[in-house]
């Protein structure tokens, strides 16, 4: 972005940029809101406010922003049943190590059992002729 933002938007809203972004600060907006409101890049707001002194608290959990729950379980979930139990696919990636959408693509277009898509290890693959063992795939 060239020097000339500081102009564009001060031209653009009608008042001093510094004032400008005061009021936004004060109005409960955060960097990044402030600066798609402004039209600019949140990295650009920061260092343009770190060099005139305005501060932005970090990390304040705004009321209309509420943390998301850590996992809710919707119908439309994915859920697979293998070994007695019966558990939501992103719960199978933290058990096995294996990506969500490594374990879809196994069962839906490769045609895997559950069982094979939860158990064999990513990255093997089973060598032509016969032989019943397994190597890594060369990198």
């Amino acid at each position: 972005m060239s020097q000339n933002w500081r102009a564009r938007v001060a031209a653009e809203f009608g008042q001093p940029l510094n004032i400008l972004i005061q009021g936004f600060k004060d109005s409960g907006h955060s960097v990044n809101s402030t600066a798609q409101i402004i039209g600019i890049s949140p990295h650009t707001l920061r260092r343009h406010c770190e060099r005139v002194g305005i501060e932005f608290e970090r990390g304040v959990q705004r009321p209309d922003r509420l943390p998301k729950p850590a996992l809710v379980i919707q119908p439309k979930m994915r859920m697979l049943t293998f070994a007695g139990q019966t558990l939501h696919l992103r719960e199978w990636e933290r058990r096995t190590g294996i990506n969500h959408t490594t374990i879809i693509h196994r069962l839906d277009k490769m045609g895997w059992s559950v069982e094979r898509a939860l158990t064999q290890p990513v990255g093997l693959i089973k060598p032509k002729g016969g032989r019943d063992h397994w190597k890594r795939k060369a990198a």
